[in-house]
């Protein structure tokens, strides 16, 4: 007489381990995966009583390892806004100039300011919250230094984007080998 597998759905494989559906799924690969025909329909998956037993020894290694690794990306989200507050105020101590004030100190205007931030020759250092009314606003800010640095680099910078500007606007010639 053969033996019968006995296959357990989601939520009963979970009981039988002690563990939530999402855990299961999450650590256990199911035995087999049974497809339905209509697409909304999810396809059931089934676990044998051999592999629950099999993993039963691991839950608790592996739950452990779960809020250990989830305190971990906790802290890391608790800590994301505290450091780029502490940034900000540093950018405010350090005397940081917004987009206007580095247009006027490097003598450029500010479609030359966007075009060297965005291509990364003058990348802002962070950025400062302007608190109006309605929001608050970030706007990019550089230090002092920064820009210090940029002024000798303004000339290069013109002459490059002049190069660019004028191979964008001159199209190859097009010459056909055929005589006409």
């Amino acid at each position: 007489m053969p033996v019968e597998i006995l296959l357990l759905g989601r939520r009963k494989a979970a009981t039988y381990l002690g563990c939530s559906v999402e855990e299961l799924e999450r650590w256990i690969r199911p035995d087999r995966v049974l497809a339905h025909d209509h697409p909304a329909t999810p396809s059931m998956r089934l676990w044998s009583r051999d592999t629950l037993e099999k993993a039963r020894s691991h839950v608790a290694i592996w739950r452990q390892r779960d809020q250990e690794t989830a305190g971990g990306r906790r802290q890391e989200a608790e800590a994301q806004p505290a450091a780029a507050k502490a940034r900000r105020k540093g950018m405010r101590k350090a005397g940081a100039l917004l987009a206007g004030k580095v247009c006027d100190r490097l003598g450029c205007t500010r479609t030359e300011l966007d075009r060297w931030a965005g291509d990364g020759r003058l990348p802002p250092d962070g950025e400062i919250v302007l608190v109006t009314l309605p929001k608050h606003v970030a706007a990019r800010a550089w230090l002092p230094a920064t820009i210090e640095a940029a002024q000798d680099c303004i000339a290069a910078w013109r002459e490059q984007d002049q190069i660019a500007r004028i191979a964008r606007r001159r199209k190859p010639k097009v010459v056909s080998s055929r005589p006409q």
